[in-house]
């Protein structure tokens, strides 16, 4: 199975996050819109840092760091291009 997480799922939990401060604060909530500026935040720290151990309950499999094996060189020449032209003084 592939992992992977999409960057819009991202993106929306922040979203979802400053919809929240914005509901709360305009429904006068402003002691729920302060725990949640400090709890969502630091949910998704949690979630980042603990994920590794969370993924086997998940049903994601093992996100074991593992460093790459059979590398083999390259033989490709590479040539740099670039849109910025030179100018000479």
């Amino acid at each position: 199975m592939k992992q992977q997480c999409h960057i819009s799922f991202i993106y929306l939990g922040w979203i979802i996050a400053g919809g929240g401060v914005i509901i709360y604060s305009l429904l006068g909530n402003y002691l729920q819109a302060g725990i949640w500026i400090i709890m969502i935040p630091l949910a998704m720290w949690l979630y980042v840092k603990y994920f590794p151990s969370l993924s086997t309950m998940m049903g994601y499999g093992s996100v074991e760091d593992q460093p790459a094996t059979n590398i083999i060189p390259s033989t490709a020449n590479c040539i740099q291009a670039s849109a910025v032209r030179s100018v000479r003084s």
